[in-house]
């Protein structure tokens, strides 16, 4: 309960009253009539979609000091709240960014493959071509079964310039078998 000593603090509370509930209904008709029930209002301090005497007793017990609670998503009375405004139009385009690194340039595709045998373990490079570095590369095994052929290291070869193979005979075969080796190669 409120005890006024003054004619001058009954004045300053009817000022307080009647500025909360005019800029609120200023709010919200200017906000039109199909505005979204979430949308905040200013003025409506519980949060229930519309500026009313609730929302006035609110204010002055927070003003008197009194406990205010307040359900979320409604933000704590006194605290500062966002209230969106309407979209603003879009800007010019900004100035263009700094150019990139170089890409990847001279691409080449170097496939090689080793002599048709049984020699175990094979070693075979597919090199890449004089100024050019090396970006990747694969190796397969050709002519046998996987049962009785290891692929040990498929990987750069010593001093990146090309791409190297290495396999094995897991079982001793008869058989004839190659590895094909593949460089990816591109400029330096």
């Amino acid at each position: 309960m409120f005890t006024l000593i003054s004619p001058r603090g009954t004045l300053a509370l009817v000022f307080l009253i009647t500025a909360v509930v005019i800029g609120g209904l200023a709010v919200s008709a200017a906000s039109g009539a199909d505005e979204a029930p979430d949308e905040m209002i200013q003025g409506d301090l519980n949060c229930d979609g519309s500026v009313n005497a609730t929302d006035t007793l609110v204010s002055l017990r927070h003003a008197g000091g009194l406990a205010v609670e307040q359900t979320e998503p409604c933000p704590d009375v006194g605290t500062l709240a966002a209230i969106p405004g309407p979209e603003g139009p879009e800007g010019p385009q900004g100035p263009a960014g700094p150019a990139g690194p170089a890409g990847i340039s001279g691409f080449q595709v170097i496939t090689s493959q080793s002599g048709t045998g049984s020699q175990s373990p094979t070693i075979h490079d597919a090199e890449c071509p004089a100024g050019m570095k090396i970006v990747g590369g694969g190796a397969e095994i050709l002519g046998a079964s996987f049962n009785d052929i290891s692929l040990h290291s498929s990987a750069p070869s010593p001093g990146l310039t090309g791409w190297r193979g290495i396999a094995s005979e897991v079982n001793g075969t008869g058989q004839d078998w190659s590895i094909k080796v593949t460089a990816f190669c591109a400029n330096a």
